[in-house]
């Protein structure tokens, strides 16, 4: 049963290769999102393909040009189907790091040149110096 199981499948597989489908998923909206995706990663990595720096820094890591256009590809299509969710995230975190800088340099201005020594507890109590 399972040995027929995975040979439909590679049935289904080479069926979509054959229509240039490469995903074969139950879900349509999934099959039809991950055919987009695969469509607009090839035309990026053809784009990136011929450019010389990608060329150049392909024979540095000593893989082909294809390849490293497709991986910079789908790093930008990431990050463009990431940044909606990142953004807020990322902005939160520097409105918060502002906010705690800010508080903290008005905390030290109070005290004066920040250096200064701190009362103890006894010398606020007692208004001086113990002798």
């Amino acid at each position: 049963m399972r040995h027929a199981a995975t040979s439909a499948r590679k049935e289904a597989r080479t069926e979509a290769e054959k229509k240039g489908k490469v995903w074969v998923f139950k879900n349509p909206k999934l099959a039809y999102a991950m055919d987009k995706y695969y469509e607009i990663a090839m035309k990026y990595a053809a784009k990136a393909e011929k450019y010389y720096v990608i060329q150049k820094l392909s024979e540095m890591v000593r893989t082909q040009p294809r390849n490293l256009a497709l991986g910079v590809a789908e790093g930008v299509l990431l990050f463009k189907l990431t940044f909606p969710f990142t953004m807020a995230a990322e902005f939160y975190g520097i409105c918060r790091g502002y906010l705690w800088f800010k508080n903290r340099g008005a905390a030290g201005e109070a005290q004066g040149a920040g250096n200064v020594e701190k009362p103890s507890e006894e010398k606020a109590k007692t208004g001086g110096e113990k002798k």
